[in-house]
């Protein structure tokens, strides 16, 4: 054995160039393979960014050990993909799905045939070993969910994948839209894995394979009383890259058409973690349509809240407390909740808005004043020598009382005020409004910084 290592000792050099290289090439083709742990699973919420198509490539596709990277790509959006429980979707999907412990996502936010429409289109996954398909499809017509198994599943993936690979399947499913029309869906997929290698997005650098999609659907929708259905075909392709460790295509790029010679990019979106991209930062606002108002009146507080970004999580607060409620199907977390005043009095308004980790409020103090429909309707009823007095542009709260308060302003029906400098006399405070123009207002008191109606008095101007 020693002779032989002392034969070999020339030669040692060479030998470990070979064995160096021989370790690299069989790291460099070794193969990306793709399975079941790859997919996604229920309960996974997964981040995306879009990113700009101008002046975008379609890359190199064919090949091993090839080289995408992508570090550089702009995000200008974000989006979230939720996988849940098909009993966390809605009663119709648990009744059709819970059952098998299926999971499903929204795939499509609506989905039209002729002049038909239907909304929230759902895709309900039950992955094996051998591959990752969508077996129900759930969708709501004229607000009702229904959802149906499919008369043929759709293979997404084909699994294991690998370099090489190409498969071709098919899929059909047929829903019955609330006994008025069946909807019916048929088609095949063609995935063919191209490449392989490493991949690097903002996101990170993996291993991955690079699958060319084409889909092409037949869409049929038929009423019953009609005998010739309406159809529409289309087709898509896309290229996806699927990386070891990550539940979704770490990049994605849609195609305008299934010819990768003639095809350009229309989106490019890829697997990431949350930014504040493209965001107008917070602004949040809102406006009542109307800020006088009657005991058990109701009214929408309008948002106006301005991002670019993903709608933001809302809190509105509504001070003093008691006196009011929400209302139609609304609460504090609504986008723009109804509220109904049952108690007299003055209220602040105030609303939360939050994105991401950023939460940023707004508060208008005194903003709605509800008072009494009895006195509104009696005042307004009044005679002419009531208030205002016509002769003088002037009237005179006789009442001590008035006396105690040191800040005063008329509020028009839309909120807008006008301070009032009354006269101290004898009999109480005297107001004059000449200028004011004409409609309806509310005079509120105010002592220090606290403001409450005096009287809830109403006062009609003369036109």
């Amino acid at each position: 054995m020693l002779s032989l290592l002392i034969n070999l000792t020339p030669y040692m050099p060479r030998l470990l160039f070979l064995l160096v290289a021989l370790v690299w090439v069989n790291g460099a083709i070794a193969q990306v393979i793709i399975n079941q742990d790859d997919m996604p699973r229920s309960g996974d919420t997964l981040r995306y960014s879009e990113a700009s198509t101008a002046n975008f490539q379609i890359p190199d596709l064919e090949g091993q050990s090839l080289v995408w990277d992508y570090r550089t790509l702009t995000p200008v959006k974000q989006g979230i993909e939720n996988y849940a429980p098909a009993t966390a979707l809605s009663p119709a999907y648990a009744t059709a799905f819970g059952p098998g412990g299926y999971y499903g996502r929204k795939v499509q936010d609506s989905l039209r045939v002729g002049n038909t429409f239907a909304t929230d289109l759902h895709e309900f996954y039950h992955p094996t070993a051998t591959a990752f398909s969508a077996i129900g499809r759930g969708v709501s017509f004229r607000g009702n969910p229904t959802g149906a198994f499919m008369a043929d599943s759709d293979k997404i993936y084909t699994l294991p994948m690998r370099f090489g690979q190409k498969d071709s399947t098919t899929f059909k499913v047929q829903y019955n839209l609330n006994g008025l029309a069946t909807y019916a869906q048929a088609g095949y997929r063609v995935n063919k894995v191209l490449g392989q290698g490493q991949i690097t997005t903002p996101l990170g650098t993996f291993q991955a394979i690079a699958v060319w999609v084409r889909v092409y659907t037949r869409d049929t929708l038929k009423f019953g009383v009609r005998p010739i259905p309406f159809v529409v075909t289309n087709s898509s392709a896309s290229i996806v890259w699927l990386a070891k460790g990550q539940h979704y295509p770490v990049l994605e790029i849609i195609l305008t058409n299934e010819d990768p010679n003639i095809a350009e990019v229309q989106r490019v979106r890829y697997a990431d973690s949350a930014r504040l991209v493209g965001v107008v930062p917070l602004l949040p606002n809102f406006v009542a349509p109307r800020r006088i108002l009657a005991v058990n009146d109701s009214i929408p507080l309008l948002n106006l809240t301005t991002t670019s970004g993903p709608a933001p999580l809302y809190f509105w607060g509504i001070r003093p407390f008691g006196g009011w409620s929400f209302t139609l199907n609304t609460n504090a977390s609504s986008r723009q909740p109804y509220i109904k005043f049952r108690g007299a009095g003055i209220y602040t308004i105030s609303l939360s808005a939050t994105y991401d980790t950023t939460t940023l409020d707004l508060e208008k103090t005194d903003y709605i004043i509800v008072g009494s429909p009895v006195e509104i309707a009696k005042t307004q009823s009044a005679p002419r020598v009531g208030y205002p007095n016509p002769a003088t542009d002037a009237f005179t709260l006789a009442m001590p009382a008035a006396l105690a308060y040191d800040g005063w302003y008329m509020a028009d029906v839309q909120g807008k005020r006008y301070p009032m400098m009354p006269e101290k006399g004898a009999q109480g405070l005297k107001f004059c409004f000449t200028g004011l123009p004409a409609g309806i207002y509310v005079l509120v008191a105010q002592r220090g910084t606290t403001a409450s109606m005096y009287q809830t008095r109403v006062i009609v101007l003369r036109q």
